[in-house]
C-alpha cells in the first residue's frame, strides 16, 4: 500500500507505471477524506515534525512550509 497525496491523473499514472508495470505490482488507490480541522492540524503537524528530522530537508521559513502544505492538500482536495 502506498499512503501519499496523489491526486492528479499524471502522479497516479507515473504510480502506476512504476508500480504495476515496472515491478509487477497490482495498484489499488484508496480515496478518504477528513474534515475534522483537528485532525487534519494533527497530520500537518506530524508531516512537519518528520520533514525536520530528515537530515536531507532544511527549512528556513517553517510558516511558509507550513502554508505550501495547506494549499497543496486544499487543491487537491478541491480537485477531487
Amino acid at each position: 500500500m502506498y499512503d501519499a497525496t496523489n491526486g492528479t491523473r499524471e502522479r497516479r499514472e507515473w504510480l502506476v507505471n512504476v508500480l504495476s508495470q515496472q515491478n509487477g505490482f497490482k495498484v489499488m488507490f484508496v480515496e478518504s477524506v477528513c474534515t475534522d480541522k483537528g485532525i487534519v492540524d494533527g497530520n500537518i503537524r506530524v508531516c512537519f515534525v518528520l520533514l525536520l528530522q530528515d537530515n536531507k530537508k532544511t527549512i528556513t521559513n517553517p510558516v511558509h512550509y507550513i502554508k505550501q502544505f495547506i494549499m497543496k492538500h486544499v487543491l487537491v482536495a478541491s480537485s477531487g
